[in-house]
């Protein structure tokens, strides 16, 4: 069994993650249509301007809301932003919440959430982290920090890969 130290992201690098996980495109297609009603609103007719603050004020915040509700709030993507810590079994990972009291961070023994490793997908490296991701459950983040040692790390990076073997 490998067990992480308490781990928990911070919401800037949770939609960062985000972001450049599932919203390139989105963003992408976005700025695009603001750029060409704006264009239009500039050579033919400067009613295109109001398109164009539509764009901006209107697709564009719906845009991060979907990325929010779609892919921010799937189970374990949630779990990120929360004080927790992951422990490696043979067949399992649990997700052991910390609840915040004034002694400090306590472990709350009720919340445990169990992750089959049969739903394990695929796994992304970044320079300080690397992203789990599970079929329909969303994205665990490891970050290097979490681990006492680089060869924790790496062990559970080792067990992650021989689960999708």
């Amino acid at each position: 069994m490998i067990e992480s130290g308490i781990i928990e992201m911070p919401s800037k690098k949770m939609f960062s993650i985000l972001f450049m996980q599932n919203g390139i495109l989105w963003f992408l297609i976005a700025l695009i249509g603001i750029l060409v009603f704006s264009l239009i609103g500039i050579f033919i007719d400067n009613r295109f301007f109001i398109v164009a603050l539509i764009w901006l004020f209107l697709i564009f915040p719906m845009i991060v809301a979907f990325l929010y509700f779609f892919y921010g709030m799937k189970p374990l993507t949630a779990f990120n932003t929360i004080p927790h810590s992951l422990k490696f079994y043979d067949h399992k990972i649990t997700v052991q919440f910390f609840k915040e009291t004034e002694k400090g961070l306590t472990y709350d023994p009720n919340k445990d959430y169990n992750i089959d490793a049969k739903y394990f997908e695929k796994m992304k490296t970044g320079s300080d982290y690397v992203l789990l991701f599970f079929y329909k459950l969303g994205w665990i983040w490891l970050p290097v920090t979490g681990f006492d040692s680089l060869s924790e790390m790496q062990q559970s990076i080792n067990y992650i890969k021989s689960l999708k073997e």
